[in-house]
């Protein structure tokens, strides 16, 4: 069952010799507002590509983080495809450069979404979109010295293994139903294979897993880690978590509840769209 594109949790009965069983199946959670379990403040100089999606509330002067997404290139940061459904550009803002969203740095009026052509809406399949904005017109004037510091994260280029070591980060309620935090907050989240996020998934659901996808966490720390649209990324073992050790793996796109007890939260695999981050950029 769907509303306003959003799945609502289904009750199936299910029949096993003469006794029947009800089966309560979690929604689909798409908004997951920047729920950063269990996670650590960022210090200065890491994690700079993270940003901070915005949008109008009542009045121009008035706007309200609502998805994270990554910087990926000058003039472009990559999100979920589903961020952008429900959020006209020209009432959309992009914030970077900053550890606390009271202090922004730098702040760009969006310019158009670009959505993967194939996303699903239904089955929340290719949910990735490239954000436009022009890095020339920064609408906080009073800051003096440019973004040049701010380095944009390379894209992963291929599959994901176990070994590597996963990041998610983004500014957010530190508790299912807490408060939000202003600061950028991040932690560690563990891989998981396909075969066993599909299991997980379809005990409590009735959604699918692609290869596209990647899945990480499944305890305290992860179904609910990071905006929609953040950034999920992987570092060097023992360097720097900072751009040039460290790469985009994943998307925030999807998860059940909120850190539902073994069950991982979902990404978009990022190493499967380099060619269209790639096309897109250049076309425009």
């Amino acid at each position: 069952m769907w509303f306003s594109g959003v799945p609502v949790a289904l009750a199936v009965v299910v029949l096993t010799g003469t006794v029947a069983m009800e089966v309560r199946l979690h929604k689909r959670d798409l908004e997951r507002p920047n729920r950063i379990v269990g996670g650590t403040e960022v210090a200065q100089d890491m994690f700079e590509w993270q940003v901070s999606l915005q949008k109008m509330v009542d009045s121009p002067e008035l706007y309200k983080h609502f998805c994270g997404a990554a910087f990926v290139a000058i003039n472009w940061v990559l999100t979920a495809a589903h961020c952008t459904m429900s959020v006209d550009a020209a009432n959309a803002r992009v914030v970077m450069g900053t550890y606390d969203l009271r202090k922004p740095t730098f702040m760009y009026l969006v310019e158009e979404w670009n959505r993967h052509p194939d996303y699903d809406e239904v089955t929340m399949k290719n949910d990735i979109a490239l954000v436009k904005i022009n890095m020339e017109k920064n609408l906080l004037p009073h800051r003096s010295h440019s973004p040049s510091h701010i380095t944009p994260i390379p894209l992963s280029k291929e599959r994901e293994e176990p070994s590597n070591t996963f990041f998610v980060s983004g500014f957010g309620h530190t508790s299912h139903g807490g408060q939000a935090s202003d600061n950028l907050l991040f932690t560690q989240v563990k891989f998981v294979d396909d075969e066993e996020c599909q299991k997980a998934i379809s005990k409590v659901s009735i959604y699918q897993v692609f290869d596209t996808n990647l899945c990480a966490g499944g305890h305290e720390r992860d179904a609910c880690q990071g905006d929609s649209g953040g950034p999920l990324v992987t570092c060097r073992e023992g360097k720097s978590m900072t751009s040039k050790d460290c790469s985009l793996s994943g998307v925030v796109s999807w998860g059940l509840g909120c850190a539902t007890d073994g069950v991982p939260g979902i990404y978009t695999q990022t190493s499967y769209y380099n060619s269209w981050v790639k096309d897109t950029i250049d076309k425009n």
